[in-house]
């Protein structure tokens, strides 16, 4: 195997999955996508009390949201049609 083989098939698996993330209409660069995986492996696993929104939370005393809602939110106003 030459030199750099390896790099290709790395890079190869780094566009399908940026494929991937764009068909869900995630967009992102390699680059971006890089450091996304970089930061993933060096924020803590459980102890969210330490992530900086939760202490952010801590100190206005506003709790987290559980979740995301289930149903998207409806404008204030409707769409101004032609």
């Amino acid at each position: 195997m030459a030199r750099g083989d390896g790099d290709q098939g790395r890079l190869e698996r780094l566009d399908e999955a940026i494929t991937v993330l764009a068909s869900g209409g995630v967009y992102l660069s390699r680059e971006e996508l890089l450091d996304a995986l970089w930061l993933a492996g060096r924020l803590p696993e459980c102890d969210a009390a330490g992530a900086p929104l939760e202490r952010a939370a801590a100190r206005t005393g506003l709790p987290l949201p559980d979740a995301r809602p289930a149903t998207p939110a409806v404008p204030a106003s409707p769409a101004v049609g032609p």
